[in-house]
């Protein structure tokens, strides 16, 4: 491992501090490795309206379509080119509830390189996320069965007016943003009355 890319878009952990930003570069420059911080090109916690749902959460369909996300991915991939060892180090543990498995490592896959997510006790390739959003999202005739990919592609090529894996990949991954936008609202809306309940209105 060569390089150490956070995506997260505010680098700061007050539960793991040594997860913050300036000791984790310290801690990682000590055993040789680099760090780098990718908010603005892969941080899920953009600021352009442009790029947001309706309630603030981070479109990624438009966002990864952005000068600022495809110049983060050409710089990576850039990078694997040369043969560095690359990791993207996110908060989430859970690739398909991360925007690393949906959005970023998904243009990936799309692009001919297979991430690998690394999890306690074991690790999921980006085709194990890519068929787990499939099997949550696209159930049904085309649905996968045991996450067999490879299966599904080969159902669908050449079958005329059917969708392509890419297309229902794309669906899937549209409808997890979806799912994680709510999330995200419920638990701002959940903060917001757990703060006026402690703070009340101090002005009265």
């Amino acid at each position: 491992m060569a390089w150490v890319v956070d995506v997260r878009s505010h680098p700061l952990s007050s539960r793991f501090p040594a997860f913050s930003q300036e000791p984790l570069r310290r801690l990682l420059q000590g055993h040789g490795i680099g760090y780098l911080h990718f908010g603005r090109e892969f941080g899920a916690r953009q600021r352009d309206p442009a790029w947001l749902l309706p309630g603030g959460y981070l479109d990624f369909a438009k966002f990864s379509r952005s000068a600022p996300f495809l110049a983060g991915c050409r710089r990576i991939a850039a990078g694997l080119a040369k043969g560095l060892g690359i990791v993207l180090l996110c908060a989430e543990k859970e690739p398909r509830e991360c925007h690393r498995g949906v959005m970023i490592g998904r243009w990936f896959a799309a692009h001919g390189t297979d991430a690998v997510h690394f999890l306690p006790g074991g690790a999921k390739t980006q085709r194990d996320v890519d068929a787990e959003l499939l099997a949550l999202h696209c159930k049904g005739e085309f649905a996968l069965q045991g996450g067999r990919l490879a299966d599904l592609r080969a159902m669908l090529r050449g079958l005329p007016g059917m969708p392509s894996v890419e297309d229902r990949l794309a669906w899937a991954c549209r409808r997890q943003n979806l799912a994680m936008a709510r999330r995200f609202q419920a638990e701002t809306a959940g903060r917001a009355r757990r703060d006026e309940a402690k703070h009340g209105d101090w002005a009265k």
